[in-house]
């Protein structure tokens, strides 16, 4: 009888721990120094967030640095981005979440990491755009004055050097150099590189591939001082590793 008691009792104070036991509180740690992709199912909305120690970057063309932090109340987590504030929810996946923006209740995303595919020291070294249209009506041509004698070796085709922080382009002779940075998972480049006179900008590389021998990226590019207007583009550019 005494044991039957026992085991009653225990069984009583357990369930009524387990039934008070909250979920575990989300830690800093879970998104730091790593990027993920918020997707909205509702209308295909998506965009990447780079996440560093107390700072993000969202990955587009007006990249801007914000301010983050985790932080729990009642029970619930948020997640705080500059002024913006999300109630955010582990999911069942590794490393995935729901945030809801709470100024909009129905604005949902499902947030996933964005993995490293490859080493970022992959990307180091000289690449040359081969496929590059040299023809007269195509090419961005250096202006020059009647009767200017050019002195400076003209480059072609095309090249780009990237190092740890910088990249640097010579084309004709045209030199140009930018400092980058590089997400968490060393897909996205976010730069400032002038390739002609023309005041048309790489803002953003998207890398789609790399090996030894060949760099793919997708090219996002400033056209506005070259338009007159506001307007961007995209390109794939594929490069071949210079010997």
């Amino acid at each position: 009888m005494k044991n039957n008691a026992f085991i009653i009792v225990f069984l009583v104070v357990f369930t009524l721990f387990s039934c008070d036991k909250k979920e575990e509180v989300l830690q800093g740690d879970m998104l730091k120094n790593k990027t993920f992709l918020f997707y909205n199912a509702a209308d295909s909305a998506s965009f990447y967030v780079d996440f560093k120690d107390s700072i993000c970057n969202e990955i587009n063309y007006d990249s801007r640095n914000y301010p983050w932090k985790l932080k729990p109340y009642e029970g619930n987590d948020f997640l705080i981005i500059g002024e913006a504030v999300y109630g955010i929810k582990k999911n069942e996946e590794a490393n995935a979440f729901t945030v809801t923006a709470l100024d909009y209740k129905d604005r949902s995303f499902t947030v996933s990491e964005v993995e490293p595919k490859w080493d970022k020291a992959a990307l180091y070294g000289e690449w040359s755009n081969e496929a590059a249209d040299s023809t007269i009506e195509e090419r961005d041509i250096p202006l020059t004055m009647p009767g200017e004698i050019i002195t400076k070796e003209e480059v072609w085709p095309p090249k780009f050097r990237i190092e740890k922080d910088t990249i640097y382009f010579q084309c004709y002779d045209v030199d140009a150099k930018s400092h980058y940075t590089i997400s968490n998972s060393n897909a996205f480049i976010m730069l400032h590189l002038d390739t002609t006179k023309f005041g048309v900008f790489h803002y953003l590389w998207e890398v789609v591939s790399v090996d030894e021998t060949t760099l793919t990226v997708k090219t996002h590019l400033d056209l506005t001082w070259h338009k007159q207007k506001h307007e961007t583009a995209e390109e794939i550019l594929v490069l071949t590793k210079s010997n």
